[in-house]
């Protein structure tokens, strides 16, 4: 009875070894699987996202270069226009890429600092002035001046233009998008709510998701990569905040960036 007790035990205590080691085993296979869907979805960003823009560009140019004076100003302005519209999207797409590929490796850590939310929104929706009116849309904001975060700045930054160009992309034609913040238990509640086109509850999970191929047209047929909403999130992350979202289909989506307050000193 003793030596059975013992060899039971011995095969109890190996029992679980081993389904210790198929755990881990399981669970490097769903990291790896990870890994490949990261890959494929990189790979996927480059071989079309890419080329895209620079097939634009090459066709607007060579029209400009070649031209003999057949061109009205008004085609070439347009054709400037295209040129100027695909080197900003480009630009952005790379920017993301290189930021996304950093911090996929663990290489890139945030240097936080004290934010004004007022000051810097204003700045970057500045910059996307000619996209929203474009769309004759209304960008209003709605912060109070002394609300100060501590966040990577280039991160949050990063995290407002991704936003704040998917509100524009999904918005109609003379919709609104609205910043706001609110404190609550010491954290600022910041919101970008668009009134465009809206996700349905079982895509929203999908927004972050490395693995889903979920991709959508703009409301102007723009095009986008999902790769800025993954970014966002490993930002956030970073910094210690969260990002939560909110929608209705034609009613809009509302983004929810929260993050520390900065006690005023």
């Amino acid at each position: 009875n003793t030596q059975r007790k013992k060899k039971n035990s011995a095969l109890g205590a190996a029992k679980k070894e081993i389904e210790l080691i198929n755990n881990n085993l399981n669970v490097k296979n769903e990291e790896l699987e990870q890994l490949n869907s990261t890959k494929d979805k990189f790979f996927s960003i480059i071989a079309h996202d890419l080329k895209n823009p620079f097939n634009t560009l090459l066709g607007a140019s060579q029209i400009l270069k070649l031209d003999d004076g057949g061109n009205s100003e008004e085609d070439k302005k347009e054709l400037i226009d295209i040129i100027a519209n695909d080197t900003e999207k480009l630009y952005n797409l790379l920017e993301n890429l290189l930021f996304w590929s950093r911090s996929q490796t663990g290489n890139l850590k945030a240097k936080v600092v004290d934010i004004n939310l007022q000051a810097t929104i204003f700045e970057i929706a500045n910059l996307y002035k000619s996209s929203y009116n474009k769309k004759n849309i209304s960008v209003d904001i709605n912060i109070p001046k002394e609300f100060v975060v501590r966040f990577d700045e280039f991160m949050f930054n990063t995290i407002i233009r991704n936003l704040l160009s998917n509100a524009i992309k999904f918005s109609y034609y003379d919709g609104k998008i609205l910043f706001s913040a609110k404190e609550e238990d010491n954290k600022i509640h910041l919101q970008i709510a668009d009134s465009g086109m809206g996700i349905k509850e079982e895509n929203i999970s999908k927004l972050f998701d490395e693995s889903s191929d979920y991709n959508r047209l703009g409301t102007d047929n723009e095009k986008g990569t999902g790769l800025g909403l993954i970014l966002c999130r490993d930002f956030a992350a970073e910094n210690g905040a969260t990002i939560n979202v909110t929608s209705k289909i034609d009613k809009g989506t509302t983004f929810e960036l929260v993050s520390k307050k900065v006690e005023e000193k």
